[in-house]
C-alpha cells in the first residue's frame, strides 16, 4: 500500500516538476535507469541544470521519493504505464516445435526430444510477461522522449529492454560502467561470469580506464564505442580527502575491497574474483 500511494502521489509532484521544467526552457531530457547510489553524484552536477533529469525506476518508494524530488529530479515509474493486453496468443508453439525439431543435431543424433520440453516452459510460462514487459518499456520511452537514455548495464533484463527500446526510436543510450572488469582473460581461464558487461547493445559505453577498454576490445567490441571517463560516481570521493589525510595522519591505512558472492558461484570462486580484483587494482 504504502509503493502504490507513492505512485499516486508521483504523478502529482511529476507534473508539477514537468510544469517547471517547461518554464526554466529545459527542452532536453536525460533519462537514468534504476542505479541511484550509482548515478546520483552523476545527476547532481552542476552541469546538468539545464537539462530535465528523469530517474525511472522498476518501483516506486518512500526514500527514492524524498531524495529525487528535493534536488528537483523527475521521477517515472515503469509500474504506471498501462498497456493492452495482447487479444490472443502471442505464438503459435506447435509450428515453433516443427520448425525446430530438426535443429538440435549433434554427433549425428537429434537431441530436440530432450531440449524441447524446456523450451516449451519458457515460451509457455514466461513469454507473456516478457512480451508484457517489452511493451511497457516501449510505451514509457515513447511517452518521455529522451535526448539520451543511461543505465549501468545493458544485458540484464530490464536495463536491455529498456536500450532495446531507446534503440529502435532511433534514442542514444549509453552504458556507465558499474564495477570493475575482469583482467584481461582471466575469465576464460577461470571460467567466470561476465554478468553486467557482456554483450554491448547500447551506443557508447563509458569506460574507468584502459584496462577496462582493453577488456571490451578482447571481447570483440568495437574500440570507438567505449569512451574512457574514469569512474564517475567516485569522484565525490575527493572531496574527502582532507579530511581522510587529518584523520589518518601518523596511522597505518588499509583499504578493504569487497566483493559479493553469488550463491551460485560458491566460496572457490569467490576467492578467484577477489584475486582477480587485486590483480586488477595493482596494474593502476
Amino acid at each position: 500500500y504504502v509503493r502504490q500511494a507513492f505512485l499516486y502521489l508521483n504523478i502529482l509532484f511529476s507534473n508539477i516538476i514537468r510544469i517547471v521544467n517547461i518554464i526554466t526552457k529545459k527542452d532536453k531530457r536525460i533519462v537514468f535507469f534504476e542505479g541511484f547510489h550509482h548515478f546520483y553524484g552523476i545527476m547532481d552536477r552542476p552541469h546538468f541544470k539545464r537539462i530535465e533529469i528523469i530517474h525511472l525506476q522498476k518501483n516506486m518508494g518512500p526514500s527514492l521519493f524524498l531524495n529525487l524530488y528535493r534536488k528537483g529530479i523527475r521521477i517515472e515509474s515503469m509500474s504506471a504505464a498501462r498497456i493492452k493486453k495482447s487479444p490472443g496468443a502471442l505464438f503459435d508453439i506447435n509450428s515453433i516445435a516443427e520448425k525446430l525439431s530438426d535443429f538440435f543435431i549433434y554427433r549425428g543424433r537429434n537431441l530436440f526430444g530432450c531440449v524441447w520440453p524446456r523450451i516449451e516452459a519458457i515460451l509457455s510460462k514466461h513469454m507473456q510477461h516478457v512480451y508484457d514487459d517489452i511493451c511497457r518499456a516501449s510505451l514509457i520511452i515513447k511517452k518521455i522522449r529522451p535526448y539520451c537514455v543511461v543505465v549501468e548495464n545493458d544485458s540484464t533484463y530490464y536495463e536491455k529492454l529498456i536500450v532495446t527500446a531507446a534503440r529502435e526510436l532511433g534514442i542514444r543510450t549509453v552504458v556507465i560502467q558499474n564495477g570493475a572488469t575482469l583482467f584481461h582473460d582471466a575469465y576464460k581461464n577461470d571460467r567466470l561470469v561476465m554478468h553486467d558487461f557482456y554483450p554491448l547493445s547500447a551506443d557508447r559505453l563509458f569506460s574507468f580506464g584502459k584496462i577496462s577498454r582493453d577488456w571490451f576490445m578482447d571481447m570483440r567490441v568495437d574500440q570507438e564505442r567505449v569512451v574512457i571517463t574514469g569512474g564517475p560516481r567516485f569522484d565525490n570521493y575527493y572531496k574527502t580527502d582532507k579530511n581522510t589525510d587529518a584523520a589518518c595522519s601518523g596511522r597505518r591505512t588499509v583499504l578493504i575491497l569487497l566483493s559479493d558472492l553469488w550463491q551460485s558461484e560458491g566460496v572457490v570462486n569467490g576467492h578467484i574474483r577477489l584475486s582477480v580484483f587485486y590483480r586488477h587494482m595493482i596494474q593502476y
